[in-house]
């Protein structure tokens, strides 16, 4: 577990196609441009051919914005280059069902972002029995996870802000698809604000009970750092996001201060998207 691993940061570096890819179907629809659409069906296509699922709810969360650019582009497939997506779809559908999760991983991000991905996929699949049973999971989770004053169970574990915005990010995520967790999804956004105007940011990580953060800080992540400083720059996207749910002006956001070029970069078919939505 290192942060400079050649494989790890390839893997990074892979992954923008995701959003490259639902950046290059908004722009054929609003530049009507067919070479946006020829780039985006090419890597869509090469992804479903290449890309073998295997469920991990973390290391396949950032494939969503294939499945925005699919929900976008679909009805621009041929009957076979459709089948190729479908396939990989039900793919990664039904290795996400059968992840096995721990105690811990049952209640934290990992099951949030597992989720997260599988009501996408339901949709686009049309798959009800799946859709059925995956918002009964949601139900459950949702109670286990976030908690009465909007905490989330990974900053109940980890004692670092870093984990409850990244648990935060995929139920936003959620909420947009399934409203009925609006109320739910803004308590937890309301703890991250309450401990940013608390100045809550420090110490990070102190009393975490996962091991597994004393070996990223040890392999040079620092946001993982025992008594560090939380970068609230990460708050980007969750920010973002949250502006688009309630529709309200994210430069009116007490958070839009936090932040920053490099994020909104990092994030960018979020915030092209919450234009979008804003006019209509």
């Amino acid at each position: 577990m290192n942060a400079k691993n050649k494989s790890l940061k390839k893997t990074r570096v892979a992954l923008r196609d995701a959003q490259n890819t639902a950046l290059m179907a908004i722009a054929y629809y609003l530049e009507d441009d067919d070479a946006y659409l020829k780039q985006a069906k090419k890597y869509l296509l090469a992804w479903a051919e290449t890309h073998q699922p295997n469920g991990h709810p973390i290391n396949e969360t950032r494939l969503e914005g294939f499945l925005w650019a699919y929900d976008l582009l679909r009805c621009h497939f041929s009957k076979e280059e459709d089948k190729k997506i479908k396939i990989w779809l039900i793919n990664l559908q039904s290795n996400k069902h059968k992840w096995k999760f721990g105690p811990s991983s049952g209640r934290n991000n990992f099951r949030t972002h597992q989720l997260k991905m599988l009501l996408m996929i339901d949709r686009l699949l049309e798959d009800k029995a799946s859709l059925k049973s995956d918002r009964e999971v949601l139900q459950q989770h949702v109670k286990a996870n976030i908690l009465e004053d909007g905490m989330s169970f990974d900053y109940q574990e980890r004692d670092a802000l870093h984990y409850h915005v990244y648990d935060l990010e995929a139920w936003l995520e959620i909420a947009l698809l399934e409203p009925d967790y609006i109320e739910q999804v803004t308590a937890s956004y309301d703890f991250l604000m309450k401990q940013l105007k608390a100045d809550n940011i420090y110490n990070q990580f102190a009393n975490s009970k996962q091991k597994i953060d004393q070996k990223r800080a040890k392999g040079g992540f620092s946001y993982a750092k025992k008594g560090g400083t939380f970068d609230t720059t990460r708050i980007t996207r969750s920010v973002i996001s949250y502006s688009t749910l309630k529709q309200e002006p994210l430069e009116e956001q007490f958070a839009f201060k936090y932040l920053s070029k490099k994020k909104i970069k990092q994030s960018l078919f979020q915030y092209v998207r919450y234009y979008l939505w804003k006019t209509k």
